[in-house]
């Protein structure tokens, strides 16, 4: 492989020159690339051209007759809204809308894409426009993209996948009750696992259980004093704000704050965290909350989970009862 690979490749050039290309001013709208019960579309708008790669989801036909499909073309994650546009049109399709990616149709499509933010031809509907746009094209656009681009593979790769891997980690148990439950009402917020420049923080709320995981940033100490750290532990994700937290708990630390995941300093920690959404331990401002809140937790919790749950009843029951019967 090359000694100084590029870290993604080229976005494909697009196959005719746009007429008016937009202006910096312009912003398109993201979203999520499946959208499932308990969850709520992203609301972020990037520049036309960002650090980070976002998802691509590629759609063909139209929703209204039942036409309407949508694939992911070599799993491709474009840095510029023109890559995504273009990548779409060399096989022959469009770049999904917003609409048309949250009617569901890219959910299952691989790629890992389900959870994660992609492009959308949506404008954002605060975008200013430009009076002026510009007529034509770059004179001398690239001629190719990178012919070696990307990482090189790993030095010894896994011989064969495991053939029922499971989908995703259970949550820990909590290691103590808590002092006081909270309703099905309370939605929690999520914040992107890492921000950069050009980019927006999503405005996303989860109910506390979800059918999806989301990643999980655990923090440490405070940033006033230049001590807060971050980790990933065993690169998690969890189904419900409760497993977050106790992951984190497990390891001496606490979940990260939306404040403290939109201060950096979760930013290249590995696990592919940078670009996923994962919980944060800010409550959404527009979350009801019950008047009447228990107190305590049970008196007498388990202990445990049963090791092994009861057998059916017998086909045929005993002819007299046990002569010391347990009280």
């Amino acid at each position: 492989p090359s000694p100084n690979p590029t870290p993604l490749p080229s976005d494909p050039l697009t196959p005719v020159p746009t007429t008016a290309a937009p202006t910096r001013d312009v912003l398109y709208r993201a979203a999520d690339g499946c959208l499932r019960s308990g969850e709520t579309q992203v609301d972020i708008c990037y520049a036309p051209q960002i650090e980070r790669g976002r998802a691509v989801n590629c759609c063909q036909g139209e929703e209204s007759n039942g036409s309407l499909k949508c694939e992911r073309p070599d799993c491709f994650v474009a840095t510029s809204f023109f890559g995504a546009t273009a990548k779409c049109e060399s096989k022959g399709m469009r770049l999904c809308s917003f609409q048309e990616l949250e009617s569901g149709v890219c959910c299952d499509k691989g790629c890992q894409f389900d959870f994660r933010v992609g492009w959308s031809t949506d404008i954002c509907a605060s975008t200013p426009q430009t009076l002026n746009p510009t007529n034509q094209p770059s004179p001398k656009p690239s001629v190719a993209p990178t012919p070696s681009p990307t990482f090189p593979p790993s030095d010894v790769p896994t011989s064969q996948p495991s053939p029922n891997p499971t989908p995703l980690p259970s949550d820990p148990l909590t290691p103590v009750p808590t002092t006081a439950a909270p309703t099905r009402d309370v939605l929690y917020r999520a914040a992107d696992g890492c921000l950069r420049s050009g980019e927006t923080q999503v405005d996303i709320c989860y109910a506390p259980q979800i059918e999806r995981g989301r990643a999980v940033n655990c923090c440490q100490g405070e940033e006033s004093n230049g001590s807060l750290k971050c980790e990933r532990p065993d690169c998690f994700v969890a189904t419900s704000f409760f497993g977050a937290t106790a992951k984190c708990e497990s390891k001496g630390m606490r979940l990260c704050s939306f404040q403290e995941l939109e201060s950096g300093v979760c930013c290249d920690k590995g696990c592919q965290f940078d670009f996923r959404v994962g919980w944060s331990t800010d409550i959404c401002a527009s979350t009801p909350q019950t008047l009447n809140p228990t107190n305590q937790p049970s008196p007498k919790p388990s202990v445990a989970p049963t090791p092994s749950p009861t057998f059916p009843p017998s086909d045929v029951p005993t002819s007299q009862p046990s002569p010391n019967p347990t009280p």
